[in-house]
């Protein structure tokens, strides 16, 4: 299981929850919700967001941990796939300041994100690079295969953008939740309620 992290293993979005929080909200959720939808270069949107965050304080990352909540049955989904012997992984073009506590309160088996920059106690604005987009979620997907001898129709994906796609055309099983439509129609399962109950 590859899964994505934003919207989807949680109820949010990390990098707009962090914006709101350093009281630039707006701003942010504008450039987050046009990158989602594949209407602007996820790379060229990330930069932009994250370097409205110079100069604020990292402690920021603190109250965005504390805040981030699971979406309901992620947590059941990750331990059941374990249980019948899946790999999990959490692979995030989010950040790893909040990928690593979300993947431990989950039970992934690992977690990948991008890194932004911090020296002094500051956000600096800045991201490490390559950045974690929606190729480099395809590529840990065909990693892991390598890594422990799965096919690629063994593999389940599940996501709710643009930034998922890659992944999605290399995965069995494609979960849409409640996804952009350029995602949906590259899935095999849709899920369009938050809180669908299921046999």
């Amino acid at each position: 299981l590859i899964a994505d992290m934003d919207s989807t293993i949680i109820t949010s979005e990390s990098l707009d929850d962090l914006a709101a929080l350093a009281g630039l909200g707006d701003a942010v959720t504008a450039i987050t919700k046009r990158a989602m939808a594949g209407e602007i270069d996820f790379e060229g949107a990330l930069f932009e967001r994250v370097g409205m965050l110079a100069g604020k304080s990292s402690r920021l990352f603190d109250q965005l941990i504390e805040t981030a909540t699971p979406t309901s049955g992620a947590i059941d989904l990750v331990h059941t796939m374990r249980a019948n012997g899946a790999k999990c992984y959490l692979v995030s073009g989010g950040f790893d300041v909040i990928t690593g506590p979300v993947a431990a309160l989950c039970g992934f088996h690992d977690h990948h994100a991008n890194h932004m920059h911090v020296r002094d106690d500051k956000i600096l604005g800045t991201v490490q690079t390559p950045v974690l987009d929606r190729n480099a979620k395809a590529a840990y997907l065909a990693h892991y295969c390598k890594q422990h001898g799965i096919d690629p129709v063994d593999t389940a994906t599940i996501g709710d953008g643009a930034n998922d796609l890659s992944m999605f055309a290399h995965a069995g099983t494609r979960v849409a939740f409640c996804a952009r439509e350029i995602l949906e129609k590259e899935a095999n399962i849709i899920i369009k309620d938050k809180d669908a109950k299921t046999d």
